[in-house]
C-alpha cells in the first residue's frame, strides 16, 4: 500500500514537472529533510522566545542580542565565504576539499578572536566589565564554531540531505536545553551566552566527526575552492556587517529595550526565511552541476513561481501576525506593525536562485557587484534611517536593502543566462590564479 502510494506521488510529482521546470522528485526528498530540519529549529526558537519573554527582562534579552550579534561579525574571520564554494567543490567530485577547508578556517579563525579581544578591552576601559566578559566568551567560540560548521556543507554538497537534517536537528535542540536550563536557573547575559557557546561548539564538533566517518571524503582537494572561498569571505565581510549592524546600532543609540522589541519584531519572519532558504541550499548542488545552457529555459519560470508563493506567505502572516504576538508574546505587542512591515523583506528570499546561479558556476563578478551594492544600501540606510526613525528606520533599510537585492540579482542573471547561452554549451568560467575572472 505505502509502495502504490509513493509511486502515485512520484507520477504526480513528474507531471508537474512540465509547469515548474524542475526536478519536483528531487525538489520533494530534499525539501522533506530540510522542512523537517527547518521545522524543529523554528519550534526550538520559538519555545526559546517565548521563555525569553516571559524571564528574562528586556535590557538582558537586548544585550545577549548585542553580543550574539558582534559574535556573528567576528565568525568573518573564519572564512565564511568557503561554505558555498565547500558545496560546488564536493557536489563535482572534490571531497578531500574538506580538510582543507577546515585547516584554513581554523588557522585564520584567530584573527577574529583577536578583533573581539581588543572591542571587549574597550568595554573594560568604561568600566562595563559585564561586555568585556561577553566580548572574551564570543570572540573564543563564534569563530571556531563557524568552522566546525563546515560539516553541514560538506553534508549538502553530498545531497545527504537526510543526515544533515538529523545532526542538525540534534545540534538544536541540545543547545536549546542548555540555554533553557540556564534560563531557570541562573539567566544572566553571561551565563546565556557561554552556555549557548560552550553547546554549539560541542555539537558542531561531534556533528563534524560523525559526518566524515558516515561519509569519508574521496577524491582530491580543489585548489579553485580555496581561492574562490576566500573572494567569497571578502564579499560576506559587507554582508555579514548589513546582516547586523542593525542591532548593533540600535544597542548603542537606542538602548537594550529597544533592541529586545527589534529581536522579538524581526524574529517571526527571520523564522520564515529560514523555511525559504532551504531552496538555496537544494539548488546549489544541481546548479553546480549542469551548464548554464540547460538552466536558461526554465530559470526565470521557477523564479517568478518562487516570488508568487512568497508573496501568499507574506499576505498570511500579515493577517496572522496580530494574534501570535498576542498569544505568545504579549509582553512585545509593540512590536507587532513592525513585524508586519518587516515581511515584505522576505520576497528577497527568492535572489537565493540568481545567487546560486553565481556560487555554483564560480561568477566571481557577478557576486561582487550583487552583494557589495546590497551591503552599501543596507549599511547606508542603517545609519541614516536608524538616526532619523528610530527602530522603524531600522526595519525599513532592512526591506529595503533585500527588495533591491532581489531586483540586482535578477538583472545579472539575466545576463549571464541570455547574454552568453553559447559561451555555457562548454564550460563554466573559471578563476585565473589572482581568484577573479579572465578578462573578456
Amino acid at each position: 500500500m505505502l509502495q502504490r502510494l509513493k509511486l502515485l506521488a512520484i507520477r504526480l510529482l513528474r507531471r508537474g514537472e512540465r509547469y515548474t521546470g524542475t526536478d519536483n522528485v528531487y525538489l520533494a526528498k530534499g525539501g522533506i529533510f530540510l522542512s523537517i530540519a527547518s521545522f524543529m529549529g523554528s519550534a526550538s526558537s520559538l519555545a526559546l522566545a517565548m521563555l525569553f519573554a516571559r524571564l528574562l527582562g528586556k535590557g538582558v534579552y537586548g544585550t545577549y542580542q548585542y553580543l550574539l550579534s558582534w559574535g556573528s561579525i567576528l565568525a568573518i574571520a573564519s572564512v565564511t565565504g568557503t561554505s558555498d564554494a565547500l558545496t560546488r567543490a564536493v557536489a563535482q567530485g572534490h571531497e578531500r576539499t574538506i580538510y582543507a577547508v577546515l585547516k584554513m578556517r581554523l588557522r585564520w579563525a584567530g584573527i577574529g578572536t583577536l578583533g573581539g579581544l581588543a572591542v571587549g578591552a574597550y568595554y573594560l576601559s568604561k568600566g562595563r566589565t559585564d561586555l568585556f566578559w561577553g566580548f572574551l566568551i564570543v570572540a573564543v567560540f563564534f569563530p571556531a564554531i563557524s568552522a566546525l560548521s563546515s560539516w553541514g556543507d560538506y553534508a549538502n554538497g553530498r545531497k545527504a540531505f537526510g543526515l544533515q537534517t538529523r545532526y542538525g536537528i540534534a545540534s538544536t535542540l541540545g543547545t536549546a536545553a542548555v540555554v533553557v536550563a540556564i534560563l531557570l536557573l541562573h539567566p544572566t547575559v553571561i551565563a546565556l551566552t557561554l552556555g549557548f557557546c560552550l553547546s554549539s561548539l560541542a555539537w558542531n564538533a561531534i556533528a563534524l566527526g560523525a559526518t566524515l566517518r558516515r561519509l569519508p571524503p574521496k577524491g582530491e582537494a580543489s585548489d579553485d575552492a580555496l581561492r574562490f572561498g576566500k573572494n567569497l569571505t571578502l564579499l560576506d565581510v559587507a554582508s555579514s556587517i548589513s546582516n547586523y549592524l542593525d542591532r548593533i546600532l540600535i544597542f548603542t543609540l537606542l538602548g537594550s529595550h529597544e533592541t529586545a522589541v527589534y529581536a522579538f519584531a524581526i524574529a517571526p519572519p527571520e523564522q520564515l526565511k529560514g523555511y525559504l532558504k532551504n531552496l538555496y541550499v537544494m539548488a546549489l548542488p544541481k546548479v553546480a552541476a549542469r551548464p548554464l545552457n540547460e538552466i536558461r529555459p526554465t530559470f526565470f519560470r521557477k523564479l517568478f513561481l518562487l516570488i508568487a508563493a512568497i508573496g501568499s506567505v507574506i499576505i498570511v502572516y500579515v493577517l496572522v501576525a496580530p494574534q501570535i504576538y498576542r498569544q505568545l508574546f504579549p509582553g512585545y505587542a509593540e512590536a507587532i506593525p513592525y513585524s508586519q512591515i518587516f515581511s515584505i523583506s522576505l520576497l528577497g528570499i527568492a535572489s537565493a536562485l540568481p545567487v546560486a546561479v553565481f556560487n555554483g558556476h564560480m561568477r566571481y563578478k557577478e557576486n561582487l557587484h550583487y552583494q557589495v551594492s546590497m551591503s552599501a544600501i543596507s549599511i547606508v540606510s542603517l545609519a541614516l534611517f536608524v538616526w532619523k526613525w528610530g527602530l522603524l528606520g531600522a526595519i525599513c533599510a532592512r526591506t529595503l536593502a533585500r527588495i533591491f537585492g532581489l531586483l540586482h540579482s535578477t538583472l545579472l542573471v539575466r545576463k549571464i543566462l541570455n547574454v552568453e547561452p553559447e559561451a555555457s554549451k562548454n564550460a563554466s568560467p573559471t578563476l585565473n590564479a589572482g581568484g577573479s575572472l579572465p578578462s573578456k
